[in-house]
């Protein structure tokens, strides 16, 4: 959505007495594609910081003449490498660029789990936490028990986050669609779509 456009809807629902919250969309964003996956030269991943430093700077300027009240990174939670010395590599992007989005934005500053192996996500306010779990019960399955699977969920998944880094944890996303058996979809992002897509 153009700048201008959006203005325009965040006044209008500022108007209402509303909280703004953006969330900054990984299909727009300069890390998205699976391309990211596979191994690359320093320069590469040089180049990507410099994008994602602009993209991200842009977006946090941009929230703060809104007025908005929080804002949310897509960030590199998704690529869990295993070489220990890229993961620093990237986490080090991450925080001096979480670093700089503080001089330019004032609200919440918001950044998608799970953070394994990353350290930036001290720098932030809230974690997100994207809920598609294939939750494993019956087609006909009563509120309590849908209740029970999504408590089991949270204190295997996610309880630990809270718990490393002391930071409140948000659902950015409930990604379920209202079909029967809509609670045992597989997730989106799976290893076999990765290999194939890297």
């Amino acid at each position: 959505m153009p700048a201008k456009e959006l203005k325009a809807v965040v006044q209008e629902l500022q108007s209402k007495g509303k909280k703004v919250y953006l969330s900054l969309l990984m299909d727009e964003s300069p890390i998205a594609g699976m391309s990211f996956w596979a191994p690359h030269s320093e320069e590469w991943y040089d180049q990507w910081y410099q994008e994602a430093k602009k993209f991200y700077l842009y977006h946090a300027k941009l929230a703060e003449d809104l007025g908005v009240d929080a804002l949310q990174l897509h960030g590199v939670q998704l690529f869990q490498y295993d070489d220990p010395d890229l993961r620093k590599k990237v986490d080090d992007y991450m925080r001096s660029i979480i670093q700089e989005m503080r001089n330019l934005f004032s609200g919440y500053l918001i950044v998608d789990g799970p953070t394994t192996g990353y350290t930036h996500y001290e720098l932030v306010d809230f974690i997100g936490v994207s809920v598609w779990k294939d939750l494993g019960v019956s087609e006909d399955a009563s509120v309590e028990e849908l209740k029970m699977a999504f408590d089991s969920y949270f204190d295997k998944e996610v309880k630990w986050m809270y718990e490393e880094f002391k930071k409140p944890i948000v659902i950015t996303q409930f990604a379920y669609p209202s079909i029967n058996n809509g609670a045992n979809q597989p997730p989106i992002f799976q290893p076999s779509l990765r290999k194939m897509q890297a």
